[in-house]
């Protein structure tokens, strides 16, 4: 790109060990390169899986941040956008595939929409069918629907999966509360007025707080079809154990935003749903791996007993509410 050409976007990618994933996300980002003109940055957090020397020998044109350790994905994201110079900033999730010109039809798609301060696309899953990636602000009536997993039952239904537009598959584009952070499109000017991800996020809610503020100071978020990306979903989590650390992050993730967006007494109340409908039955689910694994005479499985106590701390905050609102690490 020449000194004088005009920087449309900074794509910003966080990875943790996913080096093969990262490899694939690039490739495709720069295939776009030659219609887009487009500034690069990967945040590495600490990874161990040579994702580093990967990147730096494949692709020498990425601004690539090392991190020694695992800071959080919007510690991480924050450090790219601290360092973007495009119109607009993308946050692309490294276990993304960008497809047939999505950055650019994107772009094209918000430029002809000023109020629009985010745009998300269609995401699919790794075969090609559709992914849910619109979503309603957390509130309890969706906490409730999922704890007693009448959204999962009933996935098309409008009312009873309400936090995820009843899973509808739209072909024309429509304003939402918020899209998954795996492929977010922002405006510059939004990052300006609204400031940066929030911090207190660790891994999981940090976009959706982020659209709630962008909204609250007059911007609009948009779903947008048009433009589709494969989205492998939990790329970094690996084994069961992380798996269920991601399962467990998402609910502590909106009860953070419960209580920072709604007030501590909102996100003690959904603190108490969890509590009284996902927590015991994550219990019967650890009380019958561990007779089965006695029966068996085998070790108990890792991500039940990470599940059993890493959602401890729901009974904890029962008693201590301010655990609620603090800032929390993997």
């Amino acid at each position: 790109m020449s000194q004088t050409e005009r920087l449309r976007v900074s794509v910003i990618i966080v990875n943790w060990n996913t080096q093969q994933m990262l490899a694939d996300c690039l490739s495709s980002v720069f295939a776009e390169a030659p219609s887009v003109s487009m500034q690069v940055i990967v945040i590495d957090n600490g990874s161990t899986d040579g994702s580093c020397q990967m990147c730096r020998s494949r692709f020498p044109q990425v601004e690539l941040i090392e991190n020694t350790d695992n800071v959080g994905f919007a510690r991480a994201m924050n450090q790219g956008f601290a360092v973007a110079r495009g119109d607009y900033s993308l946050m692309l999730n490294s276990d993304t595939v960008v497809l047939d010109g999505a950055i650019g039809k994107s772009i094209a798609f918000a430029d002809g929409r000023p109020e629009a301060g985010i745009v998300g696309c269609r995401l699919l899953n790794p075969d090609r069918s559709f992914q849910d990636s619109a979503f309603r602000f957390p509130g309890l009536l969706g906490l409730f629907l999922n704890a007693v997993h009448l959204s999962q039952a009933f996935r098309h239904n409008y009312v009873l999966n309400w936090d995820r537009y009843g899973f509808q598959e739209w072909s024309e584009p429509r304003e939402v509360d918020c899209v998954m952070g795996s492929f977010m499109l922002i405006r510059r000017a939004v990052l300006e007025e609204v400031g940066l991800l929030d911090t207190d996020y660790f891994m999981y809610g940090e976009e959706t707080d982020f659209a709630f503020r962008a909204r609250k100071a007059g911007w609009k978020t948009f779903y947008f079809p048009g433009a589709e990306t494969i989205h492998v979903r939990g790329g970094s989590a690996k084994d069961g154990a992380g798996r269920a650390w991601a399962y467990h992050a998402c609910w502590r993730g909106q009860l953070l935003f419960l209580c920072k967006q709604r007030g501590l007494l909102t996100g003690y109340a959904g603190n108490v749903i969890v509590a009284s409908f996902l927590v015991p039955r994550v219990v019967c689910w650890f009380a019958a791996d561990a007779l089965n694994s006695l029966r068996r005479r085998m070790p108990l499985q890792p991500q039940r007993l990470l599940r059993a106590c890493s959602f401890g701390f729901h009974f904890r905050a029962l008693l201590q509410p301010r655990l609620l609102t603090q800032q929390w690490r993997r």
